[in-house]
């Protein structure tokens, strides 16, 4: 999963975000309010097959996560909020979860250079593959 910030000038990101397989997705296309701030840039984090829970996926439960978080002025995500649920409690939770603890950002910042927070949207698809 690797949203991708909103091309807002320090405004708020909103639109679709698409996913395919384990870790796919892409979040954020916006438009911006700000006037002459920079964009959102990840710098790190990705949720990996390696992150699903075996016995889920063994059992074959999974689903897609759709999720908004916010980006804050020091680049960490703050709040995570689960937008439509995958069907499996536990798979959203460790969605949220993984995003807060893994993914970094590089600030939006506004007209003045200060950094400020953004919004992402964002989706995790868990597939549960047969052996």
């Amino acid at each position: 999963m690797h949203p991708a910030a909103a091309p807002s000038g320090g405004g708020k990101g909103s639109g679709p975000a698409s996913g395919g397989g384990i870790g796919g997705g892409s979040g954020g296309n916006g438009s911006g309010d700000g006037d002459g701030g920079t964009d959102l840039e990840q710098i790190a984090g990705t949720i990996t097959s390696g992150d699903y829970p075996r016995a889920l996926r063994e059992a074959g439960l999974g689903g897609r996560v759709s999720f908004l978080f916010t980006v804050e002025p020091s680049g960490r995500v703050g709040a995570c909020h689960v937008t439509a649920s995958s069907g499996v409690p536990e798979l959203d939770r460790l969605t949220c979860s993984l995003v807060q603890q893994r993914f970094r950002y590089r600030p939006s910042t506004n007209a003045f250079g200060r950094p400020i927070s953004d919004e992402v949207e964002g989706q995790q698809e868990w597939i549960a593959r047969s052996r």
